[in-house]
């Protein structure tokens, strides 16, 4: 199939996701642990690099913490801990 063919192909479920998750203001997709604590995050530009059950993933915030790590998860941060703000 050639390149100007493909452009009429409905978009692929990553296409959707990313999609889905832009224009709800998520910044990525997380997974949890069996005790509910993230396990597993992965920006939109750069999702399922862990090549996990992406069935499992749910839609997150981006935080930060004071040294510079970060992690997607249920609510934004700037410090994982106390800083917790609405997204």
């Amino acid at each position: 199939m050639s390149e100007n063919q493909t452009s009429d192909l409905p978009p692929t479920c990553q296409e959707i996701l990313e999609s889905y998750l832009r224009e709800n203001g998520y910044d990525g997709l997380y997974r949890t642990d069996a005790y509910g604590d993230p396990d597993c995050g992965c920006r939109i530009e750069r999702l399922w690099l862990c090549y996990g059950d992406p069935c499992e993933c749910r839609p997150g915030y981006e935080w930060r913490d004071e040294d510079g790590g970060w992690g997607i998860g249920r609510v934004k941060t700037t410090n994982q801990d106390t800083e917790e703000t609405e997204g």
